[in-house]
């Protein structure tokens, strides 16, 4: 019988008072991980061409209602995480809160 591989998920909090749709962006593609009401918590499963890439990646919050400019692909209003590459981003347990997404270490057993 073959091993069953859990896929590769990034913890996510939604601090804010809108929900918002969080991406990956490899800085020329971007995938959509998943919708996140307020205050809720989730973890965004990473597509698997994605999760085993090693260029850096940044994790992108757009809040509900946020215009997407068709001739860059960028949203406005969009929060960025610091780039990082795939095994940090990982990791870290991300919080929007105050307009800012922020990374934290994951306390040791609650990954």
């Amino acid at each position: 019988m073959q091993p069953r591989l859990t896929p590769i998920s990034v913890a996510f909090e939604n601090a804010m008072l809108d929900p918002v749709t969080v991406y990956i962006d490899d800085g020329g593609s971007q995938w959509r991980l998943g919708h996140i009401e307020p205050g809720r918590r989730a973890r965004l499963r990473l597509p698997d061409d994605v999760a085993n890439r090693f260029e850096d990646l940044v994790l992108v919050a757009v809040p509900l209602g946020a215009h997407r400019d068709s001739a860059h692909g960028e949203f406005s209003g969009a929060i960025r995480s610091e780039v990082e590459p795939p095994p940090k981003l990982v990791a870290l347990r991300w919080t929007l809160r105050e307009g800012k997404l922020v990374g934290a270490v994951s306390p040791a057993g609650r990954r």
